[in-house]
């Protein structure tokens, strides 16, 4: 039952409540999807990184069925939080999952991070998915994200972390 989009994408906004842009949105589906979590859509690299145009229609249908707000974050850019509306939370009630997957955990751990040190994560883990060797990281990170490149360090080291995290929850 967790294959269709309206459980995945649902459990994730029921657990986290709320996820600021969709750039946000989609950096931690690519994260949790390198991590194992069930979210099958393909990734393709563009500007702000990993972007799946599979996830973006997913939203744009959940918004047009209702599922999902969009209310505008004030500020200088137009932006908008992903929220889960009263008729996407009814139909979890509904089908009474009481398992707590793992990943929603780590959902929330990614949640509280900020969309640029996601940005940082998210193209790092698209590296090791496509099979980049990791000695050639800082490189092309540097050239696909020279805005970001000063905090290669620590993106670097959290990548791993979350990488190592699944691999004990595989285990």
């Amino acid at each position: 039952m967790i294959d269709h989009p309206i459980v995945r994408i649902g459990l994730l906004l029921k657990k986290v409540e709320a996820i600021e842009t969709r750039k946000k949105f989609q950096k931690i589906v690519h994260i949790l999807q390198v991590m194992g979590a069930p979210f099958p859509e393909s990734y393709d690299f563009h500007h702000y990184g990993a972007y799946s145009a599979e996830l973006r229609g997913e939203l744009d249908a959940f918004k047009a069925e209702d599922l999902i707000i969009e209310p505008e974050i004030p500020g200088p850019y137009p932006s908008f939080t992903v929220k889960p509306t009263v008729k996407l939370l009814g139909l979890l009630d509904k089908l009474q999952i009481t398992e707590e997957a793992e990943w929603l955990r780590w959902a929330e751990d990614l949640n509280r991070k900020s969309p640029r040190e996601l940005e940082g994560i998210s193209t790092l883990l698209y590296l090791y998915q496509r099979l980049w060797p990791q000695a050639s990281w800082s490189g092309k990170f540097t050239e696909l994200k020279p805005h970001l490149a000063e905090n290669y360090d620590r993106f670097e080291s959290e990548s791993l972390r979350l990488l190592e995290t699944a691999a004990k929850s595989a285990a």
